[in-house]
């Protein structure tokens, strides 16, 4: 984590939206990573009957000089109890212009895969040039999504729960 004045705000509608501090892969090994598992067991019902959809939203910069890019892409896995990778999606940033150092808004949704209980979010950044990763992430989210409709399903399916419980 860096101070925001990594600069670059090309791309932005609004340079508010930038924190105080980014993440970024820094010096040291050609590609970092950091991880934050999100337990998804409590909305099972509605994944298990293709009711929900995760949407991940993130700023990220990638940067290149010349035709080296320096990478900061971020990764979405779902993954079932067993700890089996159900699906994986890689997003990358997808403007690289040389020597602009520009935020690009990510924002993807995607339907949630029946079984899967945890989704791993991975911020995956790949130094190509130099003796730093300049790859940078900010306000990264990621939300489980009710299909329209899928509240009334997850009523359903709590209040029998509910009554098992009694």
């Amino acid at each position: 984590v860096v101070a925001a004045s990594v600069g670059g705000f090309a791309g932005l509608s609004n340079a508010g939206l930038i924190g105080s501090f980014v993440a970024t892969a820094s010096t040291g090994a050609t590609t970092q990573t950091a991880s934050q598992v999100v337990d998804v067991s409590g909305v099972a019902s509605l994944i298990d009957a293709g009711a929900a959809s995760w949407n991940l939203r993130a700023l990220v910069q990638a940067r290149a000089l010349g035709a080296a890019v320096d990478l900061a892409d971020v990764i979405v896995e779902e993954v079932d109890g067993a700890g089996v990778v159900l699906t994986s999606e890689r997003l990358t940033d997808p403007s690289r212009p040389s020597s602009v150092y520009d935020w690009d808004g990510i924002d993807e949704t995607r339907a949630v895969t029946a079984g899967t209980r945890t989704i791993t979010v991975t911020l995956w950044g790949t130094r190509n040039s130099g003796s730093s990763s300049d790859g940078f992430w900010d306000n990264v989210e990621l939300a489980i999504v009710p299909a329209p409709g899928a509240t009334g399903l997850a009523l359903v399916a709590g209040l029998a729960a509910m009554r098992r419980h009694r």
